[in-house]
């Protein structure tokens, strides 16, 4: 019988490689499975207003929870306003991006 060792470099990249992220001009958006637990509950919490409040600022809360400091999401939201066909194409390509695959 044979032993597998792996380091946590190893799992780390197994896990960026099955839960990374997604890049949208430039953007990176993280998966909200890496973001913390206090995150992913404000960002479920946001998803669940959808419906309640108004939709271009709520995707636009959501697009600055997950996306990765320093990558100029700020500057996404300028160039999209309140587009909210814009908006909900770039989570439509985020949520295909972050799916995780098939067991």
């Amino acid at each position: 019988m044979s032993t597998k060792s792996f380091s946590l470099d190893d799992i780390k990249a197994a896990a960026d490689a099955q839960y990374g992220h997604t890049e949208v001009a430039g953007v990176i958006l993280q998966n909200p499975m890496r973001l913390s637990k206090e995150q992913r509950e404000e960002f479920s919490n946001m998803r669940d207003r959808l419906g309640e409040e108004d939709a271009a600022d709520v995707l636009k809360g959501m697009l600055r929870m997950v996306a990765k400091e320093g990558t100029g999401v700020e500057g996404l939201i300028e160039q999209c306003g309140d587009d909210l066909a814009l908006l909900m194409t770039i989570f439509t390509k985020y949520s295909e991006g972050t799916q995780a695959g098939e067991a």
